[in-house]
């Protein structure tokens, strides 16, 4: 639902990188999609690997998540597990 562009990014050491922190909200809740994970260095974990789009419009590689992400969305995180705040 949300789209984080380059202008959303941080810059260190020349690469660009994607900071899921910067929509405020819940990491155990977010999963990111993306050609390469070095723009997820610091939430490697939440991050799922896709093939670049290169704007062919018969592309349905994302249906294919489908299924992934709809299990996805059902799942209860176990992080705060323990200290009253399971999400």
């Amino acid at each position: 639902r949300h789209c984080l562009s380059q202008r959303d990014c941080l810059c260190a050491r020349g690469c660009y990188w994607k900071d899921l922190t910067r929509l405020g909200r819940d990491l155990a809740k977010m999963v990111a999609l993306d050609h390469t994970i070095q723009g997820f260095p610091a939430q490697a974990a939440n991050w799922i690997p896709v093939p670049r789009w290169w704007g062919d419009p018969r592309d349905e590689e994302l249906l294919c998540l489908t299924p992934l992400l709809g299990q996805l969305g059902r799942v209860v995180s176990t992080r705060g597990a323990g200290d009253g705040e399971g999400t």
